[in-house]
């Protein structure tokens, strides 16, 4: 009876049904723990509510010092897999890495550009780095008007920045001369039409412009069809070249604006149009034409 008290005694002090309790302190499993102990119980070291792994895992989190690859196995190291970064290094950008590794920044970062952000292009289209052309509006332009660089956004000068870039590219050389921004719109059946610098575009520029208004019929006065015409020549007061000009009537002058176009690109004075010939019809215009009144009104 004795031996059978001690006996359960020492099951109940955590001793295994072979050999005693007290004197071994319980038999061990294989891999350290002891029997009765709980899979998921704490173990001295790992810290407050950590749990010990099982034998040849780590947690998905892996351990302390160690870093994770896809599956939850550790690896030495301290690259990540995923991303090829290393974790003690903060995230860079791609100009930051061409600085690390040496490699050179991308062309479009180093071309020259007006304050605007136009590119800056020669007469060839070509931009500060000679293998790189611009075209379009988002390039610089020569403005016959201001005899200087600008930037004007119209359909019609970047057609010919394209044309003028595709020579050269294929290797037959041609420059560009220039534009006088020449533009037209319709409002409300009202035509408006222009080319080259207005007075107020003219005085930003820092230009010493005057200017001369005429407003006559396109037509004689014995016409049925007929319509007023109002017409504007704005020159330089030194050099009297004409630098602009602007028309407007419910009728169509729009080519008239051609000619002015190609008087601003030539340089041509305001005197020279004082007795331009133009031809007369009643079908067609006045004999005393509104262009050359206009001219002959000038100071």
């Amino acid at each position: 009876m004795g031996e059978h008290v001690q006996d359960d005694e020492g099951r109940r002090q955590g001793g295994g049904a072979r050999g005693p309790a007290g004197r071994h302190g319980g038999r061990r499993r294989r891999g350290g723990r002891r029997r009765g102990e709980g899979r998921g119980q704490p173990r001295q070291g790992l810290g407050r509510g950590r749990r010990e792994p099982a034998r040849g895992r780590v947690p998905a989190g892996g351990l302390p010092g160690q870093a994770r690859r896809r599956g939850g196995q550790a690896r030495d190291g301290r690259l990540r897999r995923r991303g090829r970064r290393r974790l003690d290094r903060p995230a860079e950008g791609p100009r930051a890495r061409a600085a690390r590794d040496g490699r050179r920044r991308p062309p479009a970062l180093r071309l020259r550009r007006l304050a605007e952000g136009a590119y800056r292009v020669d007469r060839h289209q070509r931009t500060s780095d000679p293998d790189v052309y611009a075209v379009g509006d988002c390039a610089t332009i020569w403005s016959n008007a201001l005899r200087a660089e600008t930037y004007i956004a119209l359909a019609t000068s970047a057609v010919r920045s394209g044309i003028v870039e595709g020579h050269n590219v294929g290797g037959t050389p041609l420059e560009a001369i220039g534009v006088q921004g020449s533009n037209a719109i319709s409002v409300f059946g009202l035509n408006l039409v222009s080319t080259g610098l207005s007075v107020r575009a003219a005085e930003q520029a820092g230009l010493d412009v005057a200017w001369s208004d005429f407003a006559d019929l396109q037509r004689p006065g014995f016409m049925r069809e007929n319509a007023e015409v109002k017409i504007r020549i704005v020159y330089e007061k030194g050099s009297r070249r004409v630098v602009g000009a602007q028309l407007a009537s419910t009728t169509d002058v729009s080519m008239a604006i051609h000619m002015f176009s190609l008087a601003i690109e030539e340089g041509v004075s305001i005197d020279k149009l004082k007795l331009l010939d133009i031809f007369f019809l009643p079908h067609f215009n006045q004999p005393y034409n509104y262009i050359t009144m206009c001219a002959l009104g000038a100071e």
